[in-house]
């Protein structure tokens, strides 16, 4: 999400995804590609619901310093915390 937008507009860079053979993709800044999916709609759901679950991670990040992705115990304990998170929004919405 770019700064001066709202919470409740997500906009994407075309060029995040690209087709093979009928499938779409979308890549990540970091240079990984994730799909295949049936179509652009659902890449672009999918490209969502990535960047929530990375923006999650950072504020749990940023909550506890300490957490570090490099350790596996950290990388599994803030995987469930971001899956309690989402479960808890899931339930709310």
């Amino acid at each position: 999400m770019r700064q001066d937008d709202s919470e409740t507009v997500r906009h994407f860079s075309t060029d995040r995804f690209f087709i093979v053979s009928g499938r779409w993709y979308f890549t990540t800044r970091e240079g990984e590609n994730f799909g295949p999916f049936n179509n652009q709609d659902e890449a672009g759901t999918r490209l969502s619901e990535y960047l929530e679950t990375q923006s999650v991670m950072q504020r749990i990040r940023n909550r506890d310093p300490s957490l570090d992705d490099d350790d596996p115990q950290n990388a599994k304990r803030i995987a469930q915390l971001v899956s309690h998170i989402q479960r808890d929004r899931q339930h709310n919405d």
